[in-house]
Order: structure tokens, then C-alpha cells, then sequence
């Protein structure tokens, strides 16, 4: 009868060793450098691409025929609309994308990208700080603004650009060749001046009529800049202010702020209180927060406010509004205190100037009557 050997235990254990580093002797391997890290993210193109909710936008990459260039680039940062954020405006499926121009198209994609790297920390953007500028690729600027929230749970820090929000959740998308934030609004170039961009919308005719009627029109072809809250004759009809009755007024009889309210000097962007006064409960006037800033529009009685009303909710979501401040009385006037659904989505900068347009007028002509 055989036996059948018996191996000591370590000696096959020695054995199986020599194996393994047989083989791993016959394998070549490639230097790993982990200072490549970025290797593993994919290019701008790709990262757009394969992103569900940016369909809007890689359409318009490839209708400019950028789609090599923002891959190849290095260095960069996008601020890219969601498709909510272009049907919000508008346009309301990548059709109408596919029917811009090659031209309209570029300029749209190039708005949104710079070379500087940018993220949502205060070495880019310091706190409470507005119009913090880079220059994108159209050569225009991009105005960055931010502020820190210790009061929230957890704190946070509030990122805009243009006006948009930047959310927290879509901010700082590591890309292979730069940083991808995902905004609320497209931004947009008007590339001409505040009376160009006014008159070229016919829905502000009666507003440009009664600009010129009060002499404030001349204020907007200057160098500025100057910030304007456009109305539509169709919401300014609501207020009683029609061709016809415009026709009928003299300026002597009213108030300048019937008009002047809606100008107001410098460049301001309607985030622009909140991230300079961080205050999520300090009184303000008439159920306004802390968080607004009164600007002189040209009547010494009264003041064009920009902020926050209290009890929006929730109270981490900007909801910014314009009202009249009456200095004598030390409060709004008559508590009126425009909320556009517009402002935060639609913010036009223009050559000399921005464009924020409201839903409603802010003063009714019987307020401003002397």
C-alpha cells in the first residue's frame, strides 16, 4: 500500500510564495503618480454631456462647436445653467438651442466659462464681499459675490454670480481640466448700453415714454453704470400708467420718485444686501429684514430699499424685494414691496449698467402725486 507524502505546512506556504513572485516578476507595471489625481474626472464636454439635467446647455456646446475646446482647456471654470434654469427664461427645449446661430450660440456658452479657477472658498470670494470680477471668455465680466451664514444650521456659505445663485449642493463639480458649478439662471449679455437693450424690448416702450417724459433717459446713455427695474406696459397699465395717461402728466405735479425710483447710480445686483449684511433678524423697516440697503434715486424724501421681507421662508432661500422708503415717516410707503419672480432669473448686464426687471410697478401715480 503507498503512501501518499505528507508536505509540511510551511513549506508549501513557501511554495505557493515563489509562485505568486514568479509571476509578478514576468508582469510589467506602469509608475503610478498620485499627483494625477484629476486623471480620474472627466473633461468639461463629458462632465456637461453625460449630465441629465444639463441637456440645455451641451446642446448649445455643441452648436458652437466648443466641445474640443472645453475639453482641451486647462485651467478653467463654468458656471452652467440647469434646463429648469433656460425654461425659466424661455427657452423650453434644446430645439430652440439647436436654432441659434453658431455665433449666438458661442457667446451664450462663452459667458458661462473663465479661465481663472474659482471656488466656493473665501481665497476667491471673500466673505460679504459683491462684485468680485473675472473675465470670461467673451471678454465680458463675470461679478462674483458671497457671504457666510454662522446662524444657519449648518453654517453655510452663500455663493452668487451675476445675481444667480450658486447652490451648495451644485458647486465646486471636480472636472478633469477645471471646476463645474451649476447655477439657477443663464447669464446674460445684452453688449450694448441700458437704452439699446430698453428700446430693442418693445414691452418697456411705455417705460422708456415715461423715462423721457421725466427726464431720466439721458442718465442711461452715459457711462454709468446705473441699475434699472424695468416694468411691462401690461403691468404698468395695472398701476394706471398707460400711453394715454402718461400723456396727461406733468412732472411738476408729482413726486420724482413716480419714476426715478426704478434707477438707481452703480452697479447693483439684487443679492447684493444679503451677502453685505448678513443679519437674519434684526429689524428692519416695516417687516423688512436687516439685510436691505436704501439707495438715493434723486428725491431727498424718498429712497429706493432693496431686501429681504421677514418671514420668507425658508429663510436660506434669498427672496429679495424692491420698495419705497419714505425718509420722513421713517418707513415704506404704504408697506408696498415688490417680489418679482423675474428678479433672481432674469439680470441683463448691460455696457453701462444692469437690467432687473420687475413684475409689478413700485409706485402707483396716486402715491407720488404732490
Amino acid at each position: 500500500m503507498k503512501t501518499i507524502p505528507k508536505f509540511k505546512h510551511h513549506s508549501f506556504l513557501q511554495y505557493l510564495l515563489m509562485v505568486v513572485l514568479f509571476f509578478m516578476a514576468g508582469c510589467k507595471h506602469e509608475e503610478i503618480n498620485l499627483d494625477q489625481e484629476n486623471e480620474n474626472f472627466r473633461t468639461a464636454t463629458d462632465f456637461i454631456k453625460n449630465n441629465y439635467d444639463l441637456t440645455f446647455f451641451s446642446a448649445a456646446i455643441k452648436r458652437a462647436e466648443l466641445g474640443d475646446k472645453l475639453s482641451q482647456t486647462k485651467g478653467i471654470t463654468l458656471f452652467v445653467p440647469n434646463d429648469d434654469a433656460f425654461k425659466a427664461v424661455g427657452i423650453n427645449n434644446v430645439a430652440a438651442i439647436n436654432q441659434m446661430d453658431v455665433e449666438t450660440a458661442k457667446l451664450l456658452v462663452q459667458a458661462h466659462v473663465t479661465t481663472s479657477l474659482i471656488n466656493s472658498s473665501a481665497d476667491n470670494i471673500p466673505s460679504s464681499t459683491i462684485d468680485n470680477r473675472f473675465v470670461n471668455l467673451n471678454g465680458d465680466f463675470l461679478y462674483l459675490a458671497g457671504t457666510e451664514r454662522p446662524s444657519y444650521s449648518p453654517a453655510s456659505f452663500q455663493m452668487y454670480v451675476n445675481g444667480a445663485e450658486v447652490p451648495t449642493m451644485g458647486r465646486d463639480l471636480p472636472l478633469s481640466n477645471g471646476i463645474l458649478h451649476i447655477i439657477n439662471m443663464p447669464l446674460q449679455y445684452a453688449h450694448g448700453d441700458l437704452q439699446s437693450y430698453l428700446i430693442k424690448n418693445t414691452r418697456y416702450s411705455v417705460f422708456c415714454d415715461a423715462l423721457k417724459k421725466f427726464g431720466l433717459w439721458d442718465k442711461l446713455k452715459g457711462s454709468g453704470p446705473y441699475t434699472v427695474f424695468p416694468v411691462s406696459n401690461e403691468k404698468l397699465a395695472d398701476a394706471g400708467i398707460t400711453p394715454s395717461s402718461l400723456s396727461t402728466m406733468n412732472p411738476v405735479d408729482y413726486h420724482p420718485f413716480l419714476f426715478s425710483s426704478y434707477l438707481i447710480p452703480g452697479h447693483v445686483l439684487t443679492q447684493d444686501p444679503v451677502v453685505l449684511f448678513p443679519m437674519d433678524f434684526y429689524p428692519g423697516p416695516v417687516g423688512i429684514y436687516g439685510e436691505y440697503v436704501l439707495y438715493h434715486t434723486g428725491d431727498d424724501d424718498y429712497r429706493t430699499g432693496i431686501g429681504r421681507k421677514l418671514g420668507d421662508y425658508p429663510l436660506n432661500r434669498v427672496m429679495t424685494g424692491v420698495f419705497i422708503y419714505d425718509v420722513k415717516k421713517d418707513n415704506t410707503l404704504n408697506t408696498r414691496y415688490i417680489m418679482s419672480s423675474k428678479m433672481g432669473l432674469i439680470s441683463v448686464e448691460c455696457t453701462n449698467g444692469v437690467v432687473n426687471e420687475l413684475d409689478e410697478a413700485l409706485v402707483f401715480p396716486a402715491d407720488a402725486r404732490k
